[in-house]
């Protein structure tokens, strides 16, 4: 199992801040939350553009009113045990808000169409169990083909996958494109 990814702490961060600051701080923390998040990207394709990003983030974060400031100082440390804790009770607490069942695979219709899960075995930021759980909940309900593949992470390309890795991909979207 891997440790939680900070991206995706982020990720929630920047969907709940109209939560977690006064309304006046919501834009701003999002801004902030946004570079993080463009460097982050960076640093997957273009790592020497991100560095400044980053720099410019750890700056744009002194700018802020608190209590947006420490959210965006727990961001850009990367400071998952500080920033979990402080999201995880506003996000429990939207698990029966009314516009959530939709969200949910436990609450949703029945499928319509076949479904295809693609997951990366390695994802550090969606643990690859949510894929295997959501294909066994699936089950009897649609018809479900599920792939956890070594060939991918979270959403970038691991280069050192064997042979046999290309193939089983390769197969799962030849067997998808034929639906």
């Amino acid at each position: 199992m891997h440790p939680p990814h900070d991206y995706g702490l982020a990720v929630v961060l920047l969907n709940l801040a109209d939560r977690v600051v006064p309304a006046d701080q919501v834009g701003p923390l999002a801004k902030g939350i946004d570079g993080f998040l463009l460097a982050s990207s960076l640093a997957v394709t273009h790592p020497e553009k991100a560095v400044p990003v980053f720099e410019e983030m750890k700056r744009y974060q002194e700018t802020l009113a608190e209590p947006s400031r420490t959210y965006m100082q727990y961001v850009n440390d990367r400071a998952v045990d500080k920033l979990g804790p402080v999201l995880l009770p506003v996000a429990d607490g939207l698990k029966d808000h009314p516009g959530m069942p939709h969200l949910s695979p436990e609450r949703a219709a029945t499928p319509l169409a076949p479904i295809f899960l693609l997951h990366g075995v390695d994802d550090n930021v969606i643990p690859s169990v949510e894929t295997v759980l959501l294909a066994e909940h699936l089950k009897g309900k649609a018809s479900v083909t599920g792939l956890l593949s070594g060939l991918i992470t979270h959403a970038e390309v691991n280069r050192t996958a064997t042979s046999t890795e290309v193939w089983r991909l390769a197969s799962f979207w030849k067997e998808m494109m034929a639906q």
